[in-house]
Order: C-alpha cells, then sequence, then structure tokens
C-alpha cells in the first residue's frame, strides 16, 4: 500500500536573492505561499525582517550574493540541512 502524504510532509524551499525579495518574492507571497507557509521556507542571502514576519519561514543561508556555483551551491546545501533536520519526507526545491 502506499505511504500516506499529508501536507506538514513536504518541505518546499525557495531560493531567492536579497536583491529580488520585492520584485520576485512578492507575486509567489501574493499567490501559493500564502496557502502553504507551513510548509514553505525562504533562502536567501541577506536578513529581511519584513519578509520574515511575512512568511515565517525565511533563512539567511550566509552564502554569497554571487550568482556562482560556489555561492549556488553553499544555498543548495543549506536548503538540504534545513530539510533533514526537519524530519519531513519530500523536499521541493523551488529556484
Amino acid at each position: 500500500p502506499a505511504e500516506s502524504l499529508a501536507p506538514h510532509d513536504v518541505f518546499i524551499a525557495v531560493k531567492t536573492t536579497r536583491k529580488f525579495h520585492r520584485a520576485r518574492l512578492d507575486l509567489l507571497l501574493e499567490t501559493w505561499i500564502s496557502r502553504h507557509k507551513e510548509m514553505t521556507f525562504i533562502f536567501t542571502d541577506g536578513d529581511d525582517e519584513a519578509l520574515a514576519r511575512r512568511t515565517g519561514h525565511v533563512v539567511n543561508t550566509n552564502c554569497s550574493a554571487a550568482h556562482s556555483r560556489q555561492a549556488l551551491s553553499c544555498k543548495m546545501a543549506v536548503e538540504f540541512d534545513h530539510f533533514i533536520e526537519s524530519g519531513r519526507k519530500w523536499f521541493c526545491h523551488v529556484d
């Protein structure tokens, strides 16, 4: 038999950079993230108190804001570490 799946079993990681918090995240926050806050975690390279208040799950990766292989891998590693620590069953990465 198939294992049951509930919303709390899913970990959605949204990767972004501070300079795009308003330009790109506002639309997501007004649409699907607003319906799935409990399972959505935003990973970024800078603190943003307004974003944290709005979503509840913002993680500053302390990785470089550069769009380099090293910086992107750093963010991905932080995402995956948080997923493993969460104990959730499914990982969804959105970039």
